[in-house]
């Protein structure tokens, strides 16, 4: 995700001034954004639970276990619980959606953007 250099005044991502930063000191910030798009913006040739999961496993420290808890926990929480083993084509638009935000939240970043 690329953030563009202002023009003019500063920018503050979570309390920190990145008006100046580098490509490598942003780095850091985009581990801590997420953006998650209205659409849904799932992978087509994966689940909703692999959708969903997707994020986790790039994390570190999540064995296979929690990464299955937090899909459920996820799912539930956002009423998506009964299609995980769905592909986004065969959904609604209302329930890939809330699918994307499913994986949006699993990423477990600081920042989310919504498109």
């Amino acid at each position: 995700m690329g953030f563009l250099k202002p023009d003019s005044g500063q920018i503050f991502i979570d309390g920190q001034d990145v008006t100046h930063f580098t490509e490598k000191q942003f780095a850091e910030i985009r581990s801590k954004v997420t953006m998650v798009f209205q659409s849904g913006a799932l992978f087509d040739s994966l689940t909703v639970a692999d959708n969903i999961a997707f994020p986790m496993e790039q994390q570190s420290g999540l064995s296979d276990d929690d990464i299955e808890k937090n899909v459920l926990k996820l799912a539930q929480l956002l009423e998506v619980d009964e299609v995980l083993d769905k592909l986004p084509g065969e959904l609604s638009t209302g329930m890939r959606r809330a699918g994307g935000d499913c994986a949006g939240a699993g990423a477990k970043s600081r920042i989310n953007f919504v498109r």
